[in-house]
């Protein structure tokens, strides 16, 4: 859709101001998202919806345009003065500063952002909901600051070392050098560089909101395509694009850490430290970021790390902190209760308690006072909480259908005829993710502080028979960035049964089964995406970095009732259908023990050949299998035809 403008809404608020413009729109909008009558024409109704609107203390109002936004030109069959009028009265009545929560879609919001932000609505923040909820949700106190190696960045980081009032509430960090993640990322450029300078970045970026200091530049038509591949590449649940001239970096920053430390939510905190003469801010977020990027989230967060641990586990706190969280000790030299460094020791279970008290008084007047002591808190505890708690991941899938391939659509159901695109990822549980019972086994890997590269391979035998295969680098914590895969439904399908295998070093880590029952497109899709477990595959992964890595890893198993073998070394793998997986490894197994129970001296040179010629025969046949790619393989018959050994020693099997 093309950009929106004040005059593809024809006459309607012809005759007002622009303030008067602004308050009408933001009226038109609340009234519509929540009665969904339109035109309306009963001015007391009008009146009383907007007032009760705006004096009820809810936390977001929904905003939204008539449909089809194509014909505006509705808006011709309601009073542009009524609805500029009402809302005025019921915002001064309601003492409020509402947040706007739009639902438009990216190609139009800007400018309707920007009439919401203007000073005659009273906008408490106003933000675009972003549906899609698979981006990296991760705030933390002291707030993770990235930057990127390029010059204009490092130099940005530079002078906020340097000069920032908030040290203690803020942390800075280099992303691509550090191996962290960050809880903000900003780019001293406008939309289109910044997505240049992303890209470039040789190692993956993780962050929860990217800030585009450098505003869209000129927004055009593919303007929503570049903000949307920017918020895709760095997994964010949230992007803004500001315009904040270079010289008010520093100020702008430190207004923005003291507002977040008043608890004032990210959205909230991006509108007050706007100067009058710049550009309204945009934000495009989830709602579950929205909620999530304030002080509260911090400490239930820390709250529920310190519950994971022994409730008499001593800790040494700073004793201002102690103090301010209302725990007192007797504060003398050499007192039992003083270590090092002007810290107090305390148990777990008294910080807990403490924490909580916090959480239920706290005021957030100044930063001084919560936020430093929360900030603080952390900083003292983070040690013991990580060694007490390791956050659990796993295996995690969204199914979205794409038979629109420019509107992605999020599903829980499957039908038929259908081309589906599966995102895969290892990450930490998340209801808006189908999760996998079972924990990814992380600490089976080199405790190094390393990321490791995973081996994802993707495989449905009946409806995307050819293995597709990805790899992803698993970050010490958080999420893996997402992978998709494809697959697509027919006319006779009743059922997805796909199998997801992890590897590491071709070492099989999980498996995973993605199974769903499909519908018939006529009829209303029924049954829900499940991941389900299989069995171990090696129970004892124990210091994997120090191991030489497989050639290739076989998965035995039976899919859809029938026996395959998933073949995966490094970038390849195949599907081989054979007589029975299972039966061979245990046939295998029993020849080996009946050779191997024997002394020496008891064992027949003719049964020990026959062994050696029976394995060698299977493995060939095996291995021929996986270099067609594809195939079938009779291991029994492989073994029936066989040659003698020495007729063999030169094939690899």
């Amino acid at each position: 859709m093309r950009v929106l403008r004040r005059r593809d809404f024809g006459p309607w608020g012809l005759g007002l101001s622009e303030a008067d413009f602004a308050c009408a729109l933001a009226g038109a909008g609340v009234f519509l998202a929540a009665s969904q009558r339109w035109p309306p024409f009963d001015k007391a109704f009008v009146q009383q919806t907007l007032h009760r609107l705006l004096s009820t203390q809810r936390a977001l109002l929904p905003w939204q345009l008539p449909e089809p936004l194509t014909d505006l030109v509705a808006f011709q069959g309601a009073d542009a003065p009524l609805f500029a009028n009402a809302y005025k009265t019921a915002s001064i009545l309601g003492g409020r500063h509402p947040r706007f929560e739009l639902y438009l879609p990216i190609s139009i919001a800007p400018w309707i952002a920007a009439q919401l932000c203007h000073p005659s609505v009273r906008a408490g923040s106003v933000y675009t909901l972003d549906n899609d909820v698979s981006g990296d949700l991760h705030w933390s106190w002291p707030l993770k600051v990235g930057f990127l190696s390029d010059p204009a960045s490092q130099a940005l980081s530079q002078e906020l070392k340097e000069f920032r009032d908030h040290q203690t509430l803020s942390t800075i960090v280099n992303l691509p050098t550090s191996g962290v993640d960050a809880d903000v990322l900003i780019l001293p450029f406008d939309l289109k560089t910044a997505l240049l300078q992303v890209l470039s970045n040789p190692l993956p970026i993780r962050t929860s909101i990217v800030l585009v200091l450098g505003g869209f530049g000129t927004w055009d038509d593919s303007s929503a395509a570049l903000l949307g591949a920017l918020k895709a590449h760095v997994r964010a649940s949230a992007v803004a694009v500001l315009h904040i001239e270079p010289a008010r970096h520093r100020g702008w920053f430190d207004a923005l850490i003291t507002e977040l430390s008043h608890n004032r939510p990210l959205d909230v905190a991006l509108l007050q430290v706007r100067d009058e003469d710049e550009e309204a801010p945009f934000l495009t977020a989830s709602e579950r970021f929205v909620k999530t990027a304030a002080l509260p989230s911090v400490i239930q967060t820390l709250l529920h790390d310190l519950s994971l641990g022994d409730r008499n586990q001593t800790l040494r706190v700073t004793e201002h902190v102690l103090s301010r969280l209302g725990i007192q000790r007797e504060l003398k030299s050499g007192h039992e209760s003083f270590d090092e460094g002007n810290r107090v020791k305390t148990v777990l279970g008294e910080l807990e308690g403490a924490v909580q008290a916090l959480l239920a008084n706290a005021h957030f007047n100044n930063e001084s006072a919560e936020a430093t002591t929360i900030a603080t808190l952390n900083r003292d505890t983070q040690d013991v909480l990580n060694k007490n708690a390791r956050p659990v991941r796993r295996i995690q899938a969204q199914v979205y259908s794409v038979a629109d391939l420019t509107q992605p659509k999020l599903v829980q159901a499957i039908q038929r005829d259908t081309p589906y695109q599966v995102d895969v990822r290892i990450g930490l549980s998340n209801a808006n993710w189908v999760n996998l019972p079972d924990p990814f086994p992380d600490e089976k890997l080199p405790n190094d502080g390393k990321v490791h590269e995973l081996t994802i391979i993707f495989v449905e035998p009946n409806l995307a028979p050819e293995p597709q295969v990805t790899r992803v680098l698993l970050p010490e914590t958080g999420s893996t960035e997402v992978v998709a895969f494809y697959v697509s439904t027919n006319a006779q399908s009743t059922q997805i049964e796909a199998r997801i295998t992890v590897l590491h070093q071709n070492r099989v880590l999980q498996t995973a089964l993605l199974k769903a029952p499909v519908s018939p497109k006529e009829v209303e899709a029924k049954g829900s995406v499940t991941l389900e477990p299989e069995v171990v595959v090696s129970p004892d992964l124990t210091n994997l970095g120090g191991r030489t890595p497989f050639d290739v890893a076989l998965v035995c198993n039976h899919t859809n009732g029938e026996p395959r073998i998933t073949a995966c070394a490094d970038d390849f793998a195949s599907l081989i259908t054979m007589e029975d997986p299972v039966k061979f490894v245990v046939d295998l197994g029993k020849q080996f023990a009946a050779v191997a129970n024997r002394s020496a001296d008891q064992v027949d040179p003719k049964d020990r050949a026959a062994l050696f010629e029976n394995i060698a025969a299977r493995g060939t046949s095996l291995f021929q299998a996986i270099l067609r790619g594809a195939g079938s393989v009779d291991m029994k018959k492989s073994a029936e035809r066989s040659a003698p050994l020495a007729d063999r020693h030169r094939q690899r099997g």
